[in-house]
């Protein structure tokens, strides 16, 4: 991803103390600033995202939803250390 990518964090991550209970945390979203700021190639590119220090995602949980014509073939596996996003950009012609 390029510099000009947004990330939004997801909401609900903070301050949470559940004894050992899982927590909804809200949408994370990622979008490109530029039309070329995420990689277009051919084969399916990974997204990972790692759990900190003493955190854990529920295996197996999570959606992944995509807006706009050019995210193909998406994905998600979730344990409990990361979050591992799968997709295929449809390739452009950027003059």
């Amino acid at each position: 991803m390029s510099a000009d990518t947004e990330v939004t964090p997801a909401s609900g991550g903070t301050n949470i103390c559940v004894d050992g209970k899982y927590v909804t945390l809200g949408n994370i979203r990622i979008a490109e600033g530029f039309l070329d700021d995420f990689s277009s190639s051919a084969t399916i590119v990974s997204y990972i995202i790692s759990a900190p220090n003493d955190f854990v995602f529920e295996p197996g949980s999570g959606t992944i939803t995509a807006v706009g014509k050019r995210i193909s073939l998406l994905n998600i596996q979730v344990s409990a250390n990361e979050v591992t996003v799968n997709y295929n950009l449809i390739k452009l012609k950027i003059p």
